[in-house]
């Protein structure tokens, strides 16, 4: 197992943003090889024993997190072993993912959004700017952070996010995302300001991690709990918005890059309206 653990590393550090490399060589090192073992031979890792690292994770975190780890991480290693043919397919375990229960979706009010607005702008630039690419795009915070000034078309008004050879989307697909008249005029701004710059914001991610959670004490906004304000705030707030505002759920899927829209149905719930106006107009012919 841990020979599989370098390799797989070495293929996600040549195709993975750095932080998901970083994400997972954690989840690896600090829970999945304590339990299995280092020497355990790749084919000894069966569902029970899946299930059982299962059931200990359980008491201390969330279905969600258990879900990450096992699927996201030890079976799709087990997938690359068998596409390097370590293991034969047959022998990939097949264990079903835990039921996660869906908790309410932290997204800005528009108070809260002037306030970190107000504040992002007063700390730095960089900081600015990775709160307006999140209001006014819906980036990821590693998508924010590789994004260069050659993504923007400032003619048609639009960014690219794209995989490249340094870096890859979380989906490894390409999308577009117009930019709306505040967005347009301030990243138009910034780059008159910056025109020797390559990168957007010129601050590693865990740099802007640390600024960001700075910004969100200095704004008054929660810090711990149910209501903490995070990065992955920013990207939410963006669709909830859209929705509440009546935008279809798979225009929005778009705008996010989903892979499918069943991500973006945890959304569903803003927009009571259009479900209202649907069962409106079922008539039975009475």
């Amino acid at each position: 197992l841990g020979e599989l653990v370098d390799r797989y590393l070495d293929h996600c550090a040549a195709t993975m943003a750095p932080q998901w490399v970083h994400n997972k060589r954690l989840l690896l090192d600090k829970y999945l090889l304590p339990f299995l073992g280092e020497s355990t031979p790749i084919k000894q890792i069966t569902a029970a024993r899946i299930e059982a690292y299962q059931r200990e994770r359980l008491q201390t975190v969330k279905p969600r997190t258990v879900n990450i780890e096992t699927h996201h991480v030890l079976l799709a290693m087990l997938r690359k072993a068998a596409d390097w043919g370590m293991i034969p397919e047959t022998a990939i375990p097949k264990v079903k993912k835990l039921r996660e229960e869906e908790g309410r979706l932290r997204f800005l009010s528009t108070e809260e959004i002037v306030q970190l607005r107000e504040t992002a702008a007063q700390l730095s630039p960089a900081v600015e700017t990775f709160v307006m690419l999140g209001l006014f795009a819906g980036l990821r915070a590693g998508e924010a952070l590789a994004l260069r000034w050659q993504d923007v078309n400032f003619d048609q008004r639009f960014l690219t996010i794209a995989p490249r050879h340094d870096w890859t989307t979380k989906t490894r697909r390409t999308r577009v995302v117009p930019l709306n008249d505040e967005l347009f005029t301030y990243l138009k701004r910034r780059r008159e300001s910056n025109p020797e710059t390559e990168r957007v914001i010129e601050v590693s991610y865990e740099g802007m991690k640390k600024r960001f959670q700075r910004l969100v004490k200095l704004a008054g906004l929660p810090t711990a709990g149910e209501e903490k304000v995070t990065a992955h705030t920013l990207r939410h707030t963006f669709a909830s918005h859209l929705v509440m505002a009546g935008t279809p759920l798979y225009t929005v899927a778009a705008l996010l890059g989903h892979g499918n829209t069943e991500t973006t149905r945890l959304y569903s719930h803003l927009a009571p309206s259009h479900l209202q106006e649907a069962v409106n107009g079922l008539k039975y012919g009475g």
